[in-house]
This record gives C-alpha cells, sequence and structure tokens, in this order.
C-alpha cells in the first residue's frame, strides 16, 4: 500500500513538471516575441524621429518637425498712409537673414538682421520676432526692429529709428505683411530770395505704414521680382 502511494505521488509530481513545462514553454517564447518585437518597433522610431525631426530647417515648420529654422526672406512693400507725404517712397523692398528657434509646438522666438531700401533710400536695422503657430503651417509673426541707419530723401536718419511688423504667413513660404515705420531726419530745403538761394535746415519725423507681400525660404526672390516686374 505504501509503494502504491509513494508511485502516485512520484506520477503526480512527474506529470505536474511535464504540464508545467508545456503550458510555460509558450507563454516564456511569447515574452521573447513581443521583447524582440517592441525593440524593433523602438529602432523603426528612432529612426523615424531622424529623419523627420529635424535640428535645423531652411523653410520653417512647427515643432516637433523643425527645433529651428532659418529666417530668410524678402518681398515688397507699398505705402498705404504716410504723416509726411512730400516724403512717401510709394513702395520699398525688404528683406530680413535671421533665426528662429521653436519653444514649443505653438511658438517660435528669434530675431533678424533687417534691411529696406529703394533706390538711395535705405534703412537697416535689427531686432526680435515672435512667431505664433495658429494650426498645421499657418502662423503669425510679431516683430520689432532699431533702426540703426538710412538714408531718407539724401538725408541720414537720427538714430535710432523704430519700425514693427505683422506678418501672416502661409507655409513659411509667403507672408502678407502691414510694417509701420518711424523715423527722424534733418531736411535741407533750399528757396531763392531777392538776394538769392535761401537755405532752410528742418528737423521732420516721418511715420509711415505699408502693406505688402514678402517671399520666404524658397519663395524669397520670387515675390520681389514680380512686385517689380507689375
Amino acid at each position: 500500500m505504501i509503494a502504491i502511494d509513494k508511485t502516485v505521488r512520484l506520477a503526480a509530481t512527474v506529470a505536474t513538471l511535464l504540464l508545467g513545462a508545456f503550458f510555460c514553454a509558450p507563454t516564456v517564447r511569447a515574452q521573447g516575441v513581443t521583447e524582440k518585437a517592441l525593440e524593433r518597433y523602438r529602432r523603426e522610431w528612432q529612426q523615424k524621429d531622424t529623419i523627420c525631426c529635424k535640428a535645423f530647417c531652411f523653410r520653417g515648420n512647427r515643432s516637433p518637425r523643425c527645433r529651428a529654422f532659418m529666417i530668410f526672406e524678402s518681398g515688397i512693400l507699398f505705402a498705404a498712409h504716410s504723416t509726411r507725404r512730400d516724403f512717401d517712397e510709394g513702395a520699398v523692398l525688404n528683406a530680413d537673414l535671421g533665426v528662429m528657434v521653436n519653444l514649443d509646438s505653438h511658438q517660435g522666438l528669434g530675431g533678424s538682421v533687417h534691411l529696406v531700401y529703394v533706390g538711395d533710400d535705405y534703412r537697416y536695422g535689427l531686432g526680435p520676432r515672435y512667431r505664433r503657430w495658429l494650426w498645421r503651417q499657418v502662423a503669425v509673426d510679431l516683430s520689432a526692429y532699431v533702426l540703426l541707419g538710412g538714408r531718407v530723401q539724401d538725408s541720414d536718419i537720427k538714430v535710432p529709428g523704430l519700425a514693427t511688423s505683422v506678418s501672416l504667413v502661409l507655409g513659411d513660404l509667403i507672408s502678407v505683411d502691414a510694417y509701420l515705420e518711424n523715423c527722424r531726419f534733418t531736411y535741407t530745403d533750399q528757396t531763392y530770395g531777392p538776394t538769392g538761394p535761401v537755405r532752410a535746415v528742418k528737423n521732420l519725423n516721418k511715420t509711415s505704414l505699408y502693406i505688402g507681400v514678402t517671399g520666404r525660404s524658397y519663395l524669397t526672390f520670387f515675390t520681389p521680382l514680380v512686385g517689380v516686374i507689375m
């Protein structure tokens, strides 16, 4: 009787071990397959992140596709209003060169060197720029500039001058801009009297509002060229 009990217990132990090996082995194999699959997916996502998410872009885009991008643009601005219409330039060309960094997927901060020119008249300066991404590749840029030099009607401007702009940016290829500029300069007016020429030196202040279109990144040179031709 004792021998039979030992035999039964031994058989039960062997059966338990066999059943455990049968049911646990697939689980171990499944865990191994799962870990390998997860590792493979992780490597694929790292590769996609390397390909899609650039540290620096020529054409701007929101984060995470671009961590930083270049400000490279030029356009044409038409005078909409001026406090000194007698010194109004009609239309001017503008250009900016700088860098912007995306703080997150909704906003960016940067700065640029700024130039406005037409004929012999020009103004140059620099300043910060803030970008607010609205959706996808549509954004609004707010810029402020300190004008460090330039000329208006053959007269040097008094430093510093001030300017600001608001732009609706579409795909970082083109934008519609409103540009406000204030500059002070000295103008020498010459008239002729009974005794000959009379010169009068005037200190003038000119504030002008311009509306225009600016080409960006790949369209930088296209927009002002079209504007000049038209």
